[in-house]
């Protein structure tokens, strides 16, 4: 048992001491104390610098058309108002060729002549670098938003118009309505005074019969009388010529009679038409009048008339959890395991090569400290300086920022499996190099691949797993993450023990 304190004890004494050795190798140049140090201020403050704010800068947009109309140039006005520089190129050729050699982040391209109209073809083609993958995807959504915008608002007039015309043919529907009550009233008052005309007529009895007259009871009266008072052949013929005259006046009125008699019943017949004729009149315009009706109410059952609501029947919001909606929110994960990842794998293999270059690599080989030791305290070593770069740019991060610490705790073990990994890495590294230029270019070149591998240099669609996900949804690639510590400390382990016992400085 005492032996087993001892041995404990032993260990601890010795891991100590290795650890303190290991600080004052990392401390002992100035550049080296300022690069553990400082370096995650510098870094952090380029980079809160370059990208706490809300919105790109310094964007160049190169545009071309055949003829830039007034639909084109509202486009252009609303992305200079958001501080986008525009230029506008001569031709397609140089529009594009500004993009390739990245005088311009984007090209856009308009229709010529481009107007509302029902046959207008409105495009706008983006031209853009394929190569800058992973910024044009930001760009293109920003200047997209504006161009979105604009037609929104071109929208929203014609939407307008189309309203207002709809507002104006109700108005003038129901102003003709009136006269169609109007029509349908005269139409009444025309049949009433048709009939009434056609009763009228009716009533008149213009028959005169040529007996009525007794002209022969005349003349046989008058021949009583010439031939009781002995009146003269002169007067006599006289008598009879007035009586012939009478005779004739009284056939030419009955005639005229006659006539008139069948002038008026034609009239009679003909206003026999009017009333049928009103009657098909006031069923036309009622039927009118109920189809305007039907039109009125169908306009009126609009529900929606508000332009902007049928342009834009659904918003949306965004409302940020962060004090700021700044671009280094999104990119804060990317940026800290890369910090991460550069520390971890240069300080261990530096702290490796530094153990087996020095000049107290054998004595260290032949003493009772086993030889796992010297590698926990590389491991242990790097761990403390990570954590404390962590530390330091929370806190930088929260004094500055605002951002709250919290965030950071349910990303606690993620984080100490990237970490432990990236060191035990830099280790192996350390331990199958045989000089620190060897070890920098391969530590360099598995930081490269790795960063090419992850969705900094190309968007693939990935999410910052220790920043996106609960610790259910992660479990397996928690899982992943230990399986690669056991393996590289393994590895490790055996490089450690068939290592060169010394390395020639």
């Amino acid at each position: 048992m005492k032996e087993m304190k001892s041995s404990t004890r032993h260990f601890f004494i010795s891991l100590y001491a290795i650890l303190v050795k290991n600080f004052k190798t990392v401390f002992r140049s100035k550049s080296s104390a300022f690069t553990i140090i400082l370096g995650p201020l510098l870094v952090m403050s380029l980079i809160i610098l370059a990208f706490n704010n809300s919105s790109f800068y310094d964007i160049h947009i190169g545009t071309y058309s055949e003829s830039y109309s007034k639909l084109s140039n509202q486009v252009l006005t609303s992305l200079e108002n958001k501080g986008y520089v525009v230029t506008r190129a001569d031709n397609l050729t140089e529009c594009v060729e500004g993009v390739k050699s990245s005088e311009f982040n984007v090209c856009l391209v308009f229709s010529k002549d481009m107007q509302v109209s029902n046959k207008a073809k409105n495009n706008i083609d983006f031209y853009v670098d394929p190569g800058r993958i992973n910024i044009v995807h930001n760009i293109m959504a920003s200047v997209n938003k504006e161009i979105l915008q604009t037609s929104t608002n071109v929208s929203l007039e014609l939407t307008n118009i189309l309203l207002n015309k709809l507002s104006s043919t109700r108005d003038e529907l129901n102003n003709r309505l009136e006269i169609l009550s109007t029509l349908n009233s005269n139409n009444g008052r025309i049949k009433e005074s048709a009939n009434n005309l056609r009763s009228k007529a009716g009533a008149v009895d213009l028959t005169v019969l040529y007996d009525d007259f007794k002209i022969s009871d005349l003349s046989k009266e008058i021949s009583r009388v010439n031939s009781s008072y002995n009146i003269s052949s002169v007067d006599n013929k006289a008598i009879n010529d007035k009586i012939i005259v009478i005779d004739t006046q009284i056939n030419a009125t009955i005639s005229k009679l006659s006539s008139a008699k069948s002038k008026l019943n034609e009239i009679s017949d003909g206003i026999l038409f009017f009333p049928d004729m009103a009657e098909n009149n006031i069923k036309q315009v009622n039927s009118l009048k109920d189809s305007i009706d039907k039109i009125i109410a169908s306009i009126n059952s609009i529900e929606v008339t508000d332009p902007e609501q049928i342009v834009s029947p659904i918003k949306t919001n965004v409302q940020t959890v962060e004090s700021q909606e700044t671009h280094i929110g999104k990119l804060l994960p990317t940026f800290l395991v890369l910090i991460i990842m550069f520390v971890c794998i240069l300080l261990s293999s530096s702290l490796i090569l530094t153990e087996r270059t020095s000049s107290a690599y054998l004595r260290n080989a032949i003493t009772s400290t086993p030889s796992s030791v010297f590698l926990m305290g590389a491991y242990l070593t790097s761990l403390i300086v990570i954590i404390f770069h962590i530390i330091l740019i929370s806190f930088i991060l929260n004094i500055i920022l605002g951002y709250n610490l919290i965030f950071l705790l349910p990303a606690v073990l993620p984080l100490f499996l990237i970490v432990s990994m990236f060191i035990l890495l830099g280790i192996i590294i350390g331990y199958i190099s045989n000089s620190q230029e060897t070890s920098s270019v391969i530590s360099l070149a598995i930081i490269t691949i790795v960063i090419f591998l992850s969705n900094t240099i190309l968007p693939l669609l990935k999410r910052i797993l220790i920043f996106e996900f609960g610790l259910e949804k992660v479990l397996d690639h928690i899982l992943r993450l230990l399986w690669y510590n056991i393996a590289l400390i393994i590895i490790g382990y055996l490089c450690l023990k068939f290592s060169r016992p010394a390395i020639k400085r």
